[in-house]
């Protein structure tokens, strides 16, 4: 039974299907192509010596090493030149920094690595298993390039006046979709300074964290030619008042903690802290500024505003008030500014003086004497509200019992008569009111007793 597909051919639906059918099969045999693997060049050509046909070519890394292995589909012979050219930038024009090559005999029987721009060659170290030439080519001869572009072919060569031609049979041509791109693995180390903070710094590669070694350096191996995001966790406090924050990163002075990088070569950053010092700045009144984190050598100033206060409660309703002196501390000055050098962690401690005002003073005077005012009032309605004593019972005494009578001298005639006191025994003129000597009042007693002795006659 045969199927009939004349109708098919007819409509220009299958037509169409058919030409994108065989456009895709012709790009795949003129295309490098990858099998599940990166860095690995599958040949596609047929039909040409079997020697000379690439089967497949891989590139990989081993510690300081580019590994190559340049496998053809019959054996490796010195009738070919087996060809790597290496480009180091992505544009597709033919161009190369250096090969990776064989040369057919008699030109040379070891494998070279040629430079372009010296035109120098440098043996390698290879080795060859009947299909497989594999190439052990230090990376320091390609600066630790670990990404860039090839392309491969195997010809002929003819070696004439000390150079040679090359006749190519099997080539991936140079175009945009024949240069390979080839990724290997980079080592990124990040240097620590100072490298005292190793056991205390964390370092984080694409989220994974990485630890430094007692020299302070973490090195890592990373792929070429992408982007990779790592981290530093700062500030890394060494005590209260000193600490470490990111200073700058060595390849990007701009770069904050977390950052993104990508090598196409072996590389090395260092990642610089910087240490600060606080300054603490305290002030029993008004708002101090100015306190906090300063770089090392930084010169900080510290601010105090106000720099009058008045007195809490009745005393500031009095107009007393705080005044600001100057500052004590880990530095001195005078006023509401201060400059200290951050060589250390400082304390600086603004200092205050009390001021009194005279409503203070003349509160504190009322406070005094009014009390005294009221008492000494008190005291004087007191005195004007007593019982008045008689003059004559303050002054006149309790009359003493009369001495005995005492043998009077005899008077002379026409002396005048005489008294004793009644208190101290002063002899007085009869006529005396008051002794001049203690002062006591002579009584009305005396008086008459000076009566009587006046009729006593008077012996001639």
């Amino acid at each position: 039974m045969f199927l009939d597909i004349a109708p098919l051919w007819s409509e220009k639906r299958f037509w169409m299907l058919l030409t994108c059918i065989i456009l895709v099969f012709a790009l795949s045999l003129a295309s490098p192509s990858v099998k599940g693997e990166p860095n690995v060049i599958i040949g596609t050509k047929t039909g040409i010596p079997a020697d000379a046909t690439i089967k497949k070519v891989t590139f990989d890394r081993s510690g300081d090493d580019l590994v190559t292995t340049f496998q053809v589909k019959g054996s490796i012979t010195n009738q070919y030149s087996y060809q790597i050219a290496i480009v180091l930038y992505e544009k597709n024009d033919g161009d190369f920094a250096f090969k990776i090559l064989t040369y057919p005999s008699p030109i040379s029987t070891e494998p070279q690595f040629y430079i372009k721009d010296t035109r120098k060659s440098e043996s390698i170290h290879s080795k060859i298993e009947r299909d497989t030439w594999t190439a052990w080519t230090p990376l320091s001869l390609m600066n630790y390039r670990a990404h860039f572009w090839v392309w491969i072919g195997v010809g002929e060569a003819t070696y004439y006046s000390g150079s040679y031609t090359t006749k190519w049979i099997d080539l991936f041509e140079f175009s945009s979709t024949k240069n390979f791109e080839i990724t290997l693995p980079v080592r990124l180390t990040v240097r620590l300074q100072p490298s005292v903070l190793a056991s205390q710094a964390k370092l984080k590669l694409d989220g994974s964290e990485r630890s430094f070694d007692t020299s302070g350096e973490c090195a890592v191996m990373i792929g070429s030619g992408v982007s990779h995001e790592i981290e530093v966790s700062t500030p890394i406090q060494t005590s209260q008042d000193t600490r470490y924050v990111l200073s700058r990163w060595s390849d990007n002075l701009s770069a904050k903690e977390r950052r993104s990088i990508s090598l196409d070569s072996d590389g090395t950053i260092t990642l610089s802290l910087s240490r600060q010092f606080l300054l603490t700045v305290s002030s029993t009144y008004g708002t101090a500024k100015g306190g906090g984190w300063y770089d090392e050598a930084a010169t900080a100033t510290a601010t105090i505003e106000p720099t009058e206060v008045l007195a809490e409660g009745i005393l500031g309703m009095l107009g007393v008030r705080d005044v600001l002196v100057g500052w004590t501390g880990s530095a001195s000055a005078s006023g509401n500014e201060i400059t200290v050098t951050m060589d250390g962690p400082k304390t600086v401690t603004a200092t205050w003086r009390i001021i009194y005002s005279t409503t203070f003073f003349g509160f504190v005077a009322a406070i005094i004497c009014i009390p005294i005012l009221l008492l000494a009032l008190l005291w004087k309605r007191r005195q004007r509200t007593a019982p008045a004593v008689s003059a004559e019972r303050l002054e006149t005494p309790s009359i003493p019992p009369i001495p005995p009578a005492q043998e009077k001298p005899p008077t002379t005639l026409g002396l005048e008569p005489t008294k004793h006191c009644l208190e101290c025994g002063l002899i007085l003129p009869m006529s005396a009111k008051i002794c001049p000597k203690c002062g006591t009042r002579q009584s009305y007693f005396g008086e008459d007793l000076a009566e009587s002795q006046k009729q006593v006659p008077i012996a001639v």
